[in-house]
């Protein structure tokens, strides 16, 4: 292996952020058309995308991402949810959602200036191959992949190709479980040498050895994984009666953009709304000791954002009670039946800098 230089590693996460961003311009333009809504698998991942976006141009997404925020992308490339080509699902969006993937997964796409270290691989496979396996043992399908994998060598040294190319046109290489000895135990690391090699050559994969370490967000500003919405889910299957229902309110409630600062005189509005309805509908007597300490925690925080004391979103740890989504949901109940989204709308603002719904800019 040659070595690894800070030119093959290349720029910082800059880099990451250009090529997310062409690949979700690309299939923001393909779906364009559709509005931006839950109510479809390409509303949702213009929504994903656009969130993405967002959080790239502020500068506050690290690269890899956390899977739990980008899941919804993820889901969309592996099962198919866009339709065919009617819904505008060609073969450039499957691409291009892969390529997405693996550059929020910190996979990172293959550029030139990784081409040397691609060759390197292929000369140490090669050799590795020549060290440990009998000529007279190689099958014919290991020889012609062999071959081919040379060509790509020659190609690449010679500048002819450019990847990732097409197993089409190298069709030794379809399917890996013929390659029987590049495989077998006897080839030392063969496995994953030969894996990291065609994860390269016909995926575009930046070659393992030249991957980037983990990049932190140069403004960063997301919780490391994203909402837990189990306990909004089972609190709306308790009062809708069955999933569906549920998850067609969740669908509703999750709608928006992230939350900004010029959002934080709506949020504090909203606070202080809120917990004015609790003190004229619950007696303190009746409060439980989780449910005095929750509010207790949202007047603080209602008080440090007022003051300019503090961003939004907060740790869920610093404010357990609060944190604890059923402490507070649902206690205005009697007097409110939507009381439940109201208090959620709060909680997740508070937690996970969602937007404020645009009722409230009214409001103030």
């Amino acid at each position: 292996m040659i070595p690894i230089t800070p030119d093959i590693i290349g720029p910082g996460i800059e880099e990451e952020y250009a090529d997310a961003l062409e690949r979700i311009d690309f299939l923001y333009n393909k779906f364009k058309p559709y509005p931006e809504s839950n109510d479809t698998p390409q509303g949702r991942l213009l929504l994903s995308i656009g969130w993405f976006k967002r959080e790239i141009t502020g500068q506050h997404l690290p690269i890899p991402v956390d899977k739990s925020h980008r899941h919804t992308i993820a889901y969309m490339y592996t099962n198919g949810d866009l339709g065919g080509p009617e819904q505008g699902n060609t073969d450039d969006v499957d691409v291009a959602l892969g390529e997405l993937l693996m550059v929020l997964d910190g996979d990172g796409l293959i550029k030139k200036r990784h081409y040397p270290v691609v060759i390197s691989q292929i000369n140490d496979f090669a050799a590795l191959v020549a060290q440990n396996v009998e000529i007279s043992d190689i099958l014919p399908i290991e020889k012609e992949a062999l071959a081919q994998l040379n060509k790509i060598k020659e190609q690449l040294t010679d500048h002819e190709i450019d990847l990732p190319v097409s197993k089409n046109d190298y069709p030794a290489w379809k399917d890996p479980t013929a390659l029987a000895h590049f495989n077998d135990r006897g080839l030392p690391n063969g496995w994953a040498m030969r894996k990291q090699i065609t994860l390269s050559v016909f995926s575009g994969y930046t070659p393992y050895p030249a991957k980037k370490p983990p990049l932190p967000a140069p403004h960063p500003r997301l919780t490391q994984r994203a909402a837990n919405l189990s306990p909004v889910r089972d609190w709306l299957v308790a009062k809708t009666g069955t999933v569906p229902q549920a998850m067609a309110e969740l669908n509703q409630i999750m709608r928006g953009r992230m939350l900004e600062k010029s959002d934080y005189p709506t949020v504090v509005n909203q606070i202080n709304h809120y917990l004015k309805r609790v003190d004229r509908y619950v007696p303190a007597q009746g409060r439980s000791p989780a449910t005095r300490s929750a509010l207790t925690q949202m007047r603080e925080i209602m008080a440090r954002l007022h003051h300019h004391e503090i961003d939004l979103p907060v740790e869920l740890d610093q404010y357990p009670e609060l944190g604890e989504f059923t402490t507070l949901a649902g206690i205005l109940d009697k007097h409110d039946a939507d009381d439940w989204l109201y208090f959620n709308e709060i909680y997740y603002e508070i937690f996970y800098a969602r937007c404020p719904n645009p009722v409230w800019k009214g409001a103030q």
